[in-house]
């Protein structure tokens, strides 16, 4: 195999093949449409190319894949053709890419990374930085930036950072508390160095009522953790990954209502936090109960309104009824596009859910609402340019008398 210029046409029809591949089976039909539509302006395209180092490769004199090297320290692209993976394609232009960018001086090579490319950067000493949401035409993906060094040392993954982060996961709200006890569901999930963990199911026992906890797993014991809030030498060690904040029920049953809303995970619970600014829109029902109707500010919402949504589970279209609202102080999270969140609320993303602190910025403190939408689990945000963006309630105790 070698590396050469083609002309852009070929790499051009490359990006496209990918496109269209089961590569890209994680992401909705319109989404790949907005990343095929990259290419179509080929001239566009071939101008994106020529202001940046390009490679391809080619097998038996055909072009099978092509990266980028834009500046001296970041990886752009990096495309391989479906019938071409698993022939050492991409790890040759990597190292191509990986090369020049030494003899250039960089000491830190930066890359944006795909969830189906994750495993393939890993592997390759990349560990990740932060978690991206982009915009691609009107669709929006999210990435994870990733680095390495270039001394032939990995970033540093222990002894220099802190708990692992889970950036996705499978199952929105895995936690479930009573007064003594958390239990966490089997799920899967994405942690911030690109690793997918399949975590067990499991009951932590012999807790304080009343009390707030941090989950952990232990990567060593192979277990889950509780640990009274704020766990600081648990958060502060690469021996952990962070699961989420839990607080127990009083010894009457009853949820404290500080320091988190008495909002709680799907199913029951007290988990707080997962919510949108009072001014988001909501989606409600039509009157008929039939159809998607009007929005609502979230902060106008109450107990017995309809929503339109989805069910979590069966993935049926619907009205469902509101069982409780409340509204409380909280942390801000912005990400491009969307409403104000608090930073645990999780966003509806292809076959996962994602938690907004993980994918947006900081943006300072508001008000914001707890809802829980007993049958469904999920209500609509609606942006300002109108696009739908999935969401999964608090479900709240006190909801169950409503």
């Amino acid at each position: 195999m070698k590396t050469l210029l083609r002309p852009r046409t070929a790499v051009a029809a490359l990006f496209l093949a990918l496109a269209s591949s089961s590569a890209m089976a994680a992401t909705s039909e319109a989404q790949q449409e907005a990343w095929a539509a990259a290419a179509d302006d080929e001239a566009a395209f071939g101008k994106k190319l020529a202001g940046q180092l390009t490679l391809i490769a080619t097998l038996q004199g055909a072009p099978v894949g092509f990266a980028s090297l834009k500046g001296a320290d970041h990886i752009d692209m990096l495309y391989v053709h479906p019938s071409a993976v698993g022939q050492g394609v991409g790890a040759a232009l990597c190292d191509a890419l990986e090369k020049i960018a030494s003899a250039r001086g960089t000491k830190i090579l930066k890359v944006d990374v795909s969830d189906t490319a994750l495993e393939f950067f890993r592997k390759r000493g990349y560990v990740a930085q932060q978690r991206n949401s982009v915009t691609i035409g009107d669709e929006w993906l999210a990435n994870t930036t990733m680095q390495k060094t270039l001394d032939g040392v990995a970033a540093p993954v222990a002894g220099d950072r802190a708990a692992y982060l889970i950036v996705r996961q499978s199952v929105a709200y895995p936690l479930d508390s009573t007064a003594d006890t958390i239990t966490i569901q089997a799920f899967d999930a994405t942690i911030d160095d690109g690793r997918v963990l399949s975590f067990p199911a499991q009951t932590i026992t012999g807790l304080s009522a009343g009390n707030t906890y941090i989950v952990l797993w232990d990567m060593a014991a192979q277990t889950f953790v509780a640990v009274s809030a704020p766990a600081l030498t648990e958060s502060a060690s690469p021996n952990y990954v962070i699961i989420r904040q839990m607080t127990t029920a009083n010894a009457d049953g009853t949820y404290p209502s500080e320091p988190t809303a008495p909002g709680g995970d799907g199913g029951g619970g007290y988990g707080g936090g997962g919510c949108p600014i009072e001014t988001a829109q909501i989606l409600l029902a039509n009157d008929d109960r039939t159809g998607p109707g009007n929005t609502i500010a979230a902060g106008q919402i109450e107990a017995g309104a309809w929503v339109w949504a989805r069910h979590e589970t069966t993935g049926v279209w619907g009205a469902y009824r509101v069982t409780f609202a409340r509204v409380f102080e909280s942390d801000l999270v912005a990400t491009a596009g969307r409403p104000l969140v608090s930073p645990s609320h999780m966003w509806g993303e292809v076959g996962a859910w994602t938690q907004a602190d993980s994918i947006g910025k900081p943006a300072g403190r508001g008000r914001v609402v707890a809802m829980t939408v007993a049958d469904a689990h999920t209500y609509v945000v609606v942006g300002d340019d109108g696009k739908w963006w999935p969401s999964h309630n608090k479900v709240a105790q006190e909801a169950t008398a409503s």
